[in-house]
């Protein structure tokens, strides 16, 4: 059932994303090709276009985010979907797990977006030994170390664990919005409570880093094995934990739609 709701949901938002991810990739094209002509009044027309569109998808991201949610399960949706013969923990992970697969897509559509302006605008070859010198120094450290496989890895998990949380946060938030006591100020609940969680894990994570001997503000390459890196990956697992338990609890037994 969980692959029917999660094909619902990328279905849904669907429509939107996909001309956006166009209008992007067309105006990198475009972008591209004139700085091969060095057109720079249009050009320069074009990257605040493009900048524009950038800046749209992220708006759009957190809006889906926050409407699919929202409108789906706390407003009239919500009387159909909790009829459905499916658990409210697969109905909260559908939505989780579509908004990371969206936030991938966009990611990606903007690194081949900056890929095809350095491309066809003649950069690229530029950076030819710069890049040479990272691939080299790349290879020579997979080939001697397995630590730097395991930075990757970590900073992906570390990563995703990041999105994660932060969807986490915005149903939880307004999850409580719902509650009977905020029945007249559910947005400003929703917002209150988002800044306070916020505020709160990076408040807690700073405080055990600092207790374990590490520094939040210090960089490592091998994060992996450093108390900063480690208590970022545990923190993020139990937030998340945290997070979605308490909007399946609130949606199970307080939910009050309106």
């Amino acid at each position: 059932m969980l692959g029917k709701l999660l094909k619902y949901e990328l279905k849904s938002t669907m429509r939107t994303f996909l001309p956006l991810y166009a209008a992007i990739l067309g105006m990198s094209f475009i972008i591209g090709m004139f700085g091969i002509y060095d057109m720079a009044e249009i050009g320069s027309f074009a990257i605040i276009i493009f900048i524009s569109l950038m800046v749209a998808l992220t708006v759009v991201t957190v809006l889906m985010i926050i409407n699919r949610f929202n409108r789906n399960l706390l407003k009239d949706e919500g009387y159909l979907m909790f009829t459905l013969p499916v658990k409210v923990e697969s109905l909260v992970l559908s939505k989780v797990i579509s908004s990371i697969i969206y936030i991938i897509l966009s990611t990606i559509v903007v690194m081949i977006a900056f890929v095809i302006i350095m491309l066809l605008s003649g950069v690229l070859p530029l950076l030819n030994d710069g890049l040479r010198n990272l691939w080299s120094y790349l290879t020579a450290q997979l080939m001697n170390s397995k630590d730097i496989v395991m930075n990757f890895v970590f900073y992906f998990v570390d990563i995703m664990f990041g999105y994660i949380v932060f969807i986490l946060t915005i149903y939880f938030s307004i999850s409580l919005g719902q509650l009977r006591i905020f029945r007249n100020k559910r947005t400003i609940a929703a917002v209150i409570g988002f800044m306070v969680i916020n505020s709160a894990r990076a408040s807690l994570t700073s405080f055990i880093i600092n207790l374990l001997g590490g520094n939040a503000e210090t960089f490592s390459m091998n994060m992996w094995t450093e108390p900063v890196g480690m208590v970022s990956i545990g923190m993020s697992v139990v937030v998340s934990l945290i997070l979605f338990f308490g909007t399946v609890y609130i949606l199970k037994n307080k939910l009050n739609l309106e």
